[in-house]
């Protein structure tokens, strides 16, 4: 990581490896969005009623 971090900062830094890491940016900002969102969250399923607990 340091690594890509001083090949970026340097000045002959490629432009290819700063769109990458836009890309990796833009890719977790939607996957951090997608799950504070609660995307693909079913409901619960609706159990039937317990007909031993009321009186008859």
């Amino acid at each position: 990581m340091s690594r890509l971090l001083a090949r970026v900062l340097r000045e002959e830094a490629s432009a290819p490896v700063v769109e990458y890491g836009v890309v990796a940016a833009l890719i977790a900002a939607v996957l951090l969005t997608a799950a504070s969102l609660g995307v693909g969250h079913q409901p619960p399923p609706v159990s039937a009623p317990d007909l031993r607990a009321s009186p008859r």
